[in-house]
């Protein structure tokens, strides 16, 4: 009986060995899987940094490359919005709109760091520090200025970028702005009622 008593312990420890041995192995190999995975994120380049810290927070990257041509990196940033377009933007012509921004911004890598090309705010619109359009007008009872921004980015066009102005209820502020590179000035232009459906 002390013999069986014994093989039945012995049995029971190279169970627990074994058992012990399996939760090791399986700990290092998740180990490694997380370290594998870390070394396969790409670090965010200095230029994404600026931009998405000259955004503001919350800010998502929209693009990086040389949206305007001029042979430069730039990187495109907005700020997400809860207002919802009006049912009117339901429109099949409207389908290349899908970000709705509180507030965009375009920046390109300069002598001192990144420089501003663009920033679209409820506020205004400037180029390089210059007020290109500026919405804080007042109306006939009170200072109206959009809420968010229906945006269009479409990659390599002479026109990449194009907002529509929203209501804090989602319907239209005013017509549609597009923006396009200027060569001549190094900033980028308003082309106003860009053609809606």
């Amino acid at each position: 009986e002390e013999d069986e008593a014994e093989a039945e312990e012995a049995e029971d420890e190279a169970e627990d060995t074994e058992t012990d041995e399996r939760a090791e192995e399986e700990a290092e190999a998740e180990d490694t899987e997380t370290d594998e995975r870390a070394e396969e994120t790409p670090e965010m380049s200095p230029l994404v940094e600026q931009v998405q810290e000259m955004a503001g927070a919350g800010a998502v990257i929209l693009s990086e490359g040389d949206l305007n041509g001029d042979g430069k990196t730039e990187v495109m940033a907005f700020v997400g919005s809860d207002v919802v377009p009006s049912g009117t933007f339901a429109d099949p012509a409207y389908v290349d709109y899908r970000i709705v921004a509180s507030s965009l911004v375009i920046g390109q890598e300069g002598e001192e760091g990144a420089v501003c090309l663009l920033r679209v705010t409820p506020d205004r619109i400037t180029s390089k520090g210059e007020i290109l359009l500026s919405f804080a007008v007042p109306s006939s009872e009170h200072f109206s200025q959009p809420t968010a921004f229906l945006t269009r980015y479409q990659e390599g066009g002479p026109m990449p970028l194009s907002v529509i102005p929203l209501k804090p209820t989602g319907g239209r502020y005013m017509q549609g702005i597009g923006f396009a590179w200027d060569e001549a000035t190094e900033q980028y232009r308003l082309i106003m009622a860009v053609p809606m459906p």
